[in-house]
């Protein structure tokens, strides 16, 4: 998912290069550094249960039935969280903001809910990207999943150490690192100066 975000980073800009000019190698290269930390946090945060399901010692974590749980909600929650960023390549165009809760408002609801046809019809290729991006990560999931032999190789008091330390990695990650106080949407100005309202936005350190 990680790597799912940052594709989502690289389309953004590659959808709204009039709005958004990155001024030199080094700015995009920062740009794309500062957003994994924020990312780390988003992945988390979303596959929350999922992380919890692979932490708790069990002896069904090999059983198929298991694992075809922990793939659904996968899916359940990480589909919707690339969706909005699908829907930012465009939304950001009239809004000039990322999408916030608003976009989940009755007034915008309704909008979408009589507009949906024409939405899919002007815009159909970001569909189409949102689901080559799905397509991605279920070989990605395949490539990664299970590890059976390992979890049969552990004993409870090492997947209990095991568990607690990931925990605790969790914790630094959701925090955004381990700074006083956890990560939020401000710390995002400390990778460049506030800038003005307008029709371009320009990023340059």
């Amino acid at each position: 998912m990680l790597f799912a975000y940052s594709v989502c980073r690289i389309l953004f800009l590659f959808f709204n290069p009039e709005l958004i000019h990155v001024t030199g190698k080094l700015s995009l290269v920062m740009i794309f550094i500062a957003g994994i930390r924020f990312d780390i946090f988003s992945v988390l945060v979303t596959n929350a249960l999922f992380i919890l399901l692979h932490l708790v010692p069990n002896n069904w974590f090999i059983r198929k039935n298991f694992q075809k749980l922990l793939k659904s909600v996968y899916y359940i929650f990480n589909i919707p969280a690339l969706l909005l960023n699908a829907i930012d390549f465009i939304y950001f165009r009239f809004t000039q903001k990322r999408t916030t809760g608003e976009l989940f408002t009755d007034e915008m609801t309704g909008d979408i809910k009589n507009n949906l046809f024409n939405y899919i019809s002007d815009f159909w290729y970001v569909l189409a990207v949102l689901i080559a991006m799905i397509f991605l990560i279920e070989i990605l999931y395949r490539k990664t999943s299970s590890g059976e032999n390992v979890r049969k190789a552990k004993g409870w008091f090492v997947s209990v150490i095991l568990s607690l330390c990931l925990i605790f990695i969790f914790i630094i990650g959701v925090r955004g690192g381990l700074q006083f106080k956890p990560i939020t949407m401000q710390a995002a100005a400390q990778y460049a100066p506030p800038l003005p309202r307008g029709p371009n936005l320009h990023f340059h350190w």
